[in-house]
């Protein structure tokens, strides 16, 4: 082996180089990591921002609709004016508040950017002095403002709070009643097309619900809450509108005793407009005029007592009227009337009473109260709703006022003073030749015997203490006491308000 030369140089590794390599591998992994962990950590502050907004959003729906189901129990009972005009009874009559009222955001109990940024804990400051219009109240009597139900700053929703003795309030809700104003039903019945006036009785109820949510700064309004707002449509029954005092329903009628019509002293009113006594024919053309029973039976002498629109008797057939009127056409539907007493009258009816019942003076349920001369939203009225699934007799001196459901027959020879309706529905047999009544609304008589499939032959038998006084008053106090019939739901937002 050859020395090397002096002088020559020999390749040695360079330490210098590779310790700068190994910091920049160093720092570039560094940094990615850095990036990789700044990833991470926006994406979990993403994560929890999105599980915050969807917790919130949620919670706010929820809100939302049990504020439309608190409004529907409420409605039983009151006037759909008194909703529109708030618990003070009246509104602005100018022009601007009126087309201001006519609008699509008026149904909104507060407006979106308000919602958005409301102190769900403390949301006076901001919703103070509001108007009440659209309020759920108990309605004006006298001098004496409505009670408000649902008020306007809301009704919290509350779960334990962990770090304290009070509640966590995680959210809540706003309601507000309105007009469906503008639609062909309620201009006919309203030409003004009033929004504080219903004319149709359909009533659009809106509930705003918020929840709080991480807050968010888009220009200068702050958002803190997430916003749910769900609307639905109201209907009042007006299926037992009977429109006379006494309405028989059959292919025919046939007495419930010796004779239909007992004495002289009987009286059967309905006014000017109206017949005293109407039938609708379930089988027309069968070549039985249940009209010409009735007639039939009438002495000359007693024709007199059943009045109403200037005619002797006033006796007519209200059928093909009702054939036309898409609530009232219901009567003719006996599956409907079967529902309507066995499944749907119960759930609601302040009293169901089993099986046969004798009413003594020592044995009388509270059957309610109710005085025409009053305002309905006065304390004092309280009718009520009492079903009788079986035979009813009456021995005793009984009295109330609402809605009175006979699903056997009715006999008795005591006395009742009642105010509203008084449905004999289901056996449809009527004998009060012996008992003092005294109606103050309107009397339907009809026979479910078919068991919800077809009608059968109802059976009336008057005698010299019936009177049977239409007053379309009490008859609307009757039909309040039925819940209105939720007829639509949506959920509205600020893509569909206004809708189309």
């Amino acid at each position: 082996m050859q020395p090397s030369p002096i002088g020559e140089s020999r390749p040695c590794r360079s330490f210098a180089g590779e310790a700068g390599l190994a910091a920049a591998l160093a720092l570039t992994a560094l940094s990615i990591f850095t990036l990789l962990g700044l990833f991470l950590a926006l994406n979990a502050t993403m994560e929890v921002r999105l599980t915050d907004n969807f917790e919130a959003r949620v919670q706010a729906a929820y809100a939302a609709r049990a504020g439309l189901r608190h409004a529907g129990e409420l409605l039983s009972g009151v006037e759909f004016d008194d909703l529109l005009r708030g618990p003070d009874g009246t509104w602005d009559n100018s022009p601007a508040y009126t087309a201001l009222a006519r609008s699509y955001g008026f149904r909104n109990p507060i407006d979106w950017i308000t919602a958005r940024r409301l102190d769900i804990m403390n949301p006076l400051d901001i919703l103070q002095g509001q108007s009440d219009d659209g309020l759920v109240n108990t309605g004006r009597y006298e001098v004496k403002n409505g009670t408000v139900l649902i008020p306007s700053i809301g009704i919290p929703l509350t779960a334990p709070d962990p770090y304290s003795a009070g509640g966590l309030t995680f959210a809540r809700y706003f309601v507000k009643v309105s007009d469906n104003n503008g639609e062909a039903p309620e201009v006919a019945m309203d030409s003004a097309d009033n929004p504080f006036l219903d004319g149709d009785g359909t009533i659009i109820v809106r509930s705003l619900g918020i929840s709080p949510r991480i807050r968010e700064t888009a220009g200068a309004a702050a958002q803190i809450n997430a916003v749910a707002v769900y609307e639905a449509r109201f209907k009042r029954h007006r299926t037992f509108d009977l429109q006379s005092a006494l309405l028989v329903q059959g292919n025919e009628v046939v007495p419930s005793g010796s004779e239909m019509f007992s004495g002289n002293s009987f009286l059967i009113s309905a006014g000017d407009d109206n017949f005293g006594l109407a039938v609708v024919d379930t089988a027309p053309g069968d070549g039985i005029s249940p009209l010409q029973q009735i007639v039939s039976r009438l002495l000359p002498e007693q024709r007199p007592n059943i009045r109403g629109m200037e005619r002797i008797p006033s006796v007519g057939d209200v059928t093909s009227s009702i054939q036309t009127d898409s609530d009232r056409a219901l009567l003719l539907d006996a599956a409907y009337l079967g529902d309507f007493i066995c499944c749907r009258l119960p759930r609601f009816a302040d009293h169901v009473l089993p099986g046969n019942q004798k009413w003594t003076s020592e044995a009388i349920p509270d059957l309610g109260s109710y005085d025409l001369t009053k305002q309905p939203g006065d304390p004092s009225q309280t009718p009520k709703i009492t079903m009788v699934s079986g035979d009813l007799e009456i021995q005793g001196s009984a009295s109330g006022a609402g809605i009175l459901v006979i699903g056997g027959r009715w006999t008795g020879a005591g006395s009742l003073s009642f105010t509203g309706l008084i449905l004999a529905m289901g056996a449809g047999e009527v004998d009060i030749r012996r008992l003092t009544l005294n109606l103050t609304g309107a009397l339907y008589v009809v026979n479910l015997a078919e068991k919800s499939v077809g009608f059968g032959t109802p059976k009336l038998s008057i005698g010299p203490a019936v009177r049977v006084l239409l007053n379309k008053e009490a008859v609307r106090m009757s039909l309040r006491l039925i819940p209105p019939k939720q007829t639509s739901f949506r959920e509205i937002t600020t893509t569909t308000d206004p809708p189309e």
